[in-house]
């Protein structure tokens, strides 16, 4: 499953990303100029960040992990993210 939201407050992705990462530590980050990938086993996905475009967060997660992927979800709308 997955569902995307975009970034509606002044906070660059960049900034965004490293606010998530703090919050939710990842257990792999891979990261460069144009995306930020930060992969969850307890969601059996990842959040990405799409620098590239300036403004996309998608996450992808497992069904049975919904409980885990709204917290993730609360947190991105708590720093100013919109479904």
């Amino acid at each position: 499953m997955g569902e995307l939201c975009r970034r509606r407050q002044n906070n660059s992705l960049p900034e965004l990303a490293g606010m998530f990462r703090e919050a939710f530590l990842p257990d792999l980050t891979i990261e460069n100029e144009y995306v930020c990938k930060l992969f969850y086993r307890q969601i059996s996905g990842y959040v990405r960040f799409n620098y590239a475009n300036r403004q996309e967060v998608a996450l992808m997660y497992e069904e049975d992990a919904e409980q885990s992927f709204a917290v993730m979800k609360q947190g991105l709308l708590s720093k100013g993210c919109e479904v």
